[in-house]
């Protein structure tokens, strides 16, 4: 664990928040277009990009200090990624699997950079 690495996650991490915020502004801009029977998943939807920015700014910002956090970032991309390409078989490279597959590899490799799994060590 060096200065640098975590500055290359924290850098990582960051832009990985601005561009849920983005998809959260994407996903604003186009709400009012859903049938009333979509507007509470797109709605939950929507919230979530702000979830998952505050999730990954806090990583950066914090690599070690939240047990489990990384564990639960990773698990929710990779499974989404999972279950999409295994479970119901989505044959075309969708969007959605394409860029949880990113946030789930840099995510992973953050995790590694950081050490991210040192959260559960005792304080010192």
């Amino acid at each position: 664990m060096t200065p640098a690495r975590d500055r290359i996650a924290k850098i990582s991490m960051i832009l990985l928040g601005l561009s849920a915020v983005g998809a959260f502004a994407g996903a604003a801009a186009t709400i009012g277009a859903f049938a009333p029977d979509r507007i509470g998943v797109e709605i939950w939807r929507m919230l979530g990009y702000l979830v998952f920015a505050g999730l990954f700014v806090l990583l950066g910002v914090f690599p070690r200090r939240v047990p489990g956090l990384w564990e639960l970032v990773f698990f929710h991309k990779a499974g989404k990624v999972m279950l999409l390409v295994f479970v119901f078989e989505a044959s075309d490279p969708e969007l959605t699997i394409v860029v949880d597959s990113i946030l789930s590899a840099v995510t992973l490799f953050c995790y590694w950079l950081t050490q991210g799994w040192r959260a559960w060590l005792p304080a010192r």
